[in-house]
């Protein structure tokens, strides 16, 4: 097996933590402009996404931030989000 290298893991961390967080603010913006018959929404998120997700983590003990799907499953709702 090749030797863990340090720095490209903590990188790798870094850049998971800054896209989660980019996505986030995103969907939070989006909340405001996604309208409540807005059909496209359901192509995005589907029932299995939430499930899905948390099955994954569990199973191979990755870690997925889904209150990102969460947020994105109340996009039709013409509520401002709250993170």
């Amino acid at each position: 097996m090749q030797p863990i290298n340090e720095d490209l893991v903590l990188k790798t961390k870094e850049l998971k933590i800054d896209f989660e967080s980019l996505l986030a603010t995103t969907v939070y913006y989006a909340s405001g402009f996604i309208l409540d018959d807005f059909n496209l929404l359901k192509e995005f998120i589907t029932p299995y996404n939430l499930k899905a997700e948390e099955l994954t983590s569990k199973l191979t003990g990755a870690s997925i931030n889904t209150n990102i799907t969460k947020l994105e499953m109340h996009l039709g709702n013409n509520n401002k989000l709250k993170i």
